[in-house]
């Protein structure tokens, strides 16, 4: 019988765990299944997984590869808060919703989005040490006022090459008095 879901608290606070793949046929990660698991530095995920749950890997990962699942569709509520990673976040094509402060305080280089998200919440990404974002989505979406809050070093956001002007001019209203160095480009 195939694991279908990592349940809540499973590994939290595991020191032990280095490695992680998990089993193909897996579709959840439980609330605070990988939670404080500071030793965790590589994790590979299925394209089963559609759903990873609140705090599942918050301050427990601190790596440098975490393999995303092509099929998830859910990043829960501080998910991977306090996290870093020694590359880049590039979430999956497919994701639609990023729950608030799934990644507060992080610290990973640049972040790309792509253009399934539909909502990003309340501080989804505040107080973090991002220099980048690309911003893939084609229209001005459900994003909180304040999810890219306090990103003091973050330089510069890029939106689709086919983004209005009037859509640039909102993208640099919103980002201004969250992160006030930040300049907002049309990537072509």
């Amino acid at each position: 019988m195939p694991v279908r879901h990592i349940g809540e608290r499973a590994f939290s606070g595991n020191k032990s765990v280095h490695l992680l793949t998990l089993p193909e046929g897996l579709e959840t990660i439980q609330d605070y299944a990988f939670a404080s698991c500071n030793a965790l530095r590589f994790v590979d995920c299925p394209d089963t997984v559609r759903s990873i749950g609140a705090h599942a890997f918050e301050r427990g990962f601190q790596g440098e590869s975490f393999d995303w699942s092509a099929g998830l569709e859910t990043i829960g509520e501080s998910a991977f808060q306090n996290t870093a990673l020694s590359h880049d976040l590039i979430l999956p094509y497919g994701l639609k919703t990023i729950g608030d402060s799934a990644f507060e305080g992080i610290r990973w280089a640049s972040v790309e989005i792509p253009e399934t998200i539909e909502h990003i919440g309340q501080h989804a990404f505040a107080n973090s040490y991002i220099e980048y974002v690309a911003l893939d989505a084609w229209e001005m979406l459900d994003i909180a006022d304040n999810a890219f809050e306090n990103c003091s070093s973050l330089e510069d956001m890029d939106l689709p090459w086919d983004s209005s002007l009037e859509n640039l001019r909102t993208y640099e209203a919103f980002m201004a008095p969250q992160a006030p160095d930040c300049t907002v480009w049309i990537n072509n």
